[in-house]
């Protein structure tokens, strides 16, 4: 009778599997002197297998009948192939593997929807009600091989930037590869400024003015926009001033602060009791709330209007013109 010889084996020979210098996660373990495999897991020098009758262990590399000595490792050679990498809500999207390993099954993020398999292809529906990365798989032994991330919905702009300037400075769109923006712009409020490569990943900004700006970054892709924003402090004689209404972005209440707002706009002489004229406009310059107040902070009820970028002007009997900040409604 000829050796035994692991069933196992005839994966890591068959271009299923490629042999490595070291210990790789998703793969495999081959004992030379054994004839016994597992398959590694996320945890270093742990493995799973079975020898003889007993069941799936998870084990320490050397807790095993075959000791620890003349170990092999190979890394998967599974592949995906993916229709589509970006999904709005709703949409699908067909993954076919390479491959079905033994005893493999398809596994997904709960973002995804498994809607139908046959063999090593699946196809998969994205949630209407979820923004962000997601991921399909081949799942073998309790442990996911390998897995073919999906961006779904809207993208995931965010800006890299300095939060004090003196000056200009530049601003960066971060964004996950996979989301595929196909526009970005930038934008520039609160003062006097400049904005240089509006639609470029990289903008320069010009900052002119004393006070609180907000710099806006629009990224948009085929499933829709986000907007996100970043309060910059442009000092003058070491002096910024500061927002005066939050939470920004906002999904419900925003709050007027008309005590900060007076101590950095009117002077201690004519701070009694000065008249505000506080409203929000929309990005079209409609107003959609207005409201008066001696001094006593105002809340404005955002949560049923639309997403995007809105003005708030608070006017008073002193100033001549109203100072202004920039508000994004995102729920």
């Amino acid at each position: 009778m000829g050796d035994i010889i692991d069933p196992e084996m005839i994966y890591m020979t068959d271009g299923s599997y490629t042999q490595v210098a070291s210990e790789t996660y998703p793969g495999k373990v081959y004992w030379g002197s054994g004839d016994h495999s597992a398959v590694t897991t996320s945890q270093s020098g742990v493995f799973i297998s079975k020898w003889n009758e007993y069941p799936l262990m998870r084990h320490a590399k050397n807790y095993s009948p075959y000791g620890s000595s003349n170990l092999k490792y190979y890394k998967s050679s599974l592949t995906y192939s993916v229709s589509s990498t970006l999904l709005c809500g709703g949409n699908t999207a067909t993954v076919t593997a390479n491959y079905m390993p033994p005893d493999g099954s398809w596994v997904c993020s709960n973002n995804l929807t498994i809607i139908s398999t046959s063999g090593n292809t699946v196809t998969v529906q994205a949630s209407s009600y979820y923004d962000g990365l997601t991921w399909i798989g081949i799942k073998q032994y309790g442990e996911v091989l390998k897995k073919a991330e999906i961006w779904v919905g809207a993208s995931n702009g965010s800006i890299n930037g300095p939060d004090y300037v003196s000056g200009n400075a530049s601003f960066c769109a971060e964004y996950h590869e996979l989301s595929n923006p196909n526009y970005i712009y930038w934008m520039l409020f609160g003062g006097s400024g400049s904005v240089y490569g509006a639609n470029y990943n990289c903008s320069t900004i010009n900052f002119n003015e004393h006070g609180t700006y907000t710099v806006v970054l629009q990224v948009s892709n085929a499933c829709g926009n986000i907007y996100t924003q970043k309060d910059v402090y442009s000092s003058y004689k070491g002096s910024p001033s500061s927002p005066f209404a939050y939470p920004n972005p906002v999904n419900d209440i925003l709050t007027v602060d008309i005590e900060a707002y007076a101590q950095q706009f009117v002077s201690g002489d004519q701070r009694i009791s000065p008249a505000f004229d506080i409203r929000l406009y929309d990005s079209y310059g409609i107003m959609v709330r207005q409201a008066t107040s001696k001094g006593s902070n105002v809340e404005f009820h955002v949560s049923n209007l639309p997403n995007g970028i809105y003005f708030l002007h608070i006017n008073d009997d002193i100033n001549n013109k109203p100072e202004k900040q920039i508000i994004v409604v995102q729920h």
